[in-house]
């Protein structure tokens, strides 16, 4: 399974959201090596690992979503929030099969779409609030 990795292409700019979108790769890579690892608490592991990247996400999104979009008053907020939605209901539909499939089953596909959703978000749709930022000159902590 092929890792996604922090390259400056992924750099919206702006300090706070780099370190965090950091974390999150750090996250889905914590995830890859519990699953490719051999270990007796494998499922444990992979349970926990998950609920970190699920709750780091959500505090991830907060930040965009409550710090970021109302200090600059970003006009596609709601549809930026709207997609942070659909990806907490896909993260969901992931965890309830993790009760009825094995991981080995599911791995692929979860890693698959963690990666592509992580990278095209950031390039397209964080892109978005970071250009309008420049643009307005606005400055972010």
């Amino acid at each position: 399974m092929t890792r996604m990795t922090w390259n400056e292409n992924l750099s919206v700019g702006i300090d706070s959201i780099d370190r965090q979108h950091k974390t999150l790769i750090k996250l889905i890579d914590e995830l890859h090596d519990v699953v490719e690892g051999d270990s007796a608490l494998r499922a444990e592991r992979i349970s926990s690992v998950i609920s970190k990247l699920v709750n780091y996400t959500k505090v991830h999104f907060m930040y965009e979503e409550l710090i970021i979009f109302k200090h600059i008053s970003f006009p596609g907020a709601d549809d930026h929030k709207y997609m942070h939605e659909k990806l907490f209901d896909q993260v969901a539909k992931f965890q309830d099969k993790l009760k009825t499939e094995s991981i080995d089953e599911i791995y692929p596909r979860l890693m698959e779409f963690l990666n592509r959703w992580l990278s095209s978000h950031i390039l397209k749709e964080d892109m978005k609030y970071a250009r309008y930022v420049k643009e307005k000159g606005l400055e972010i902590g």
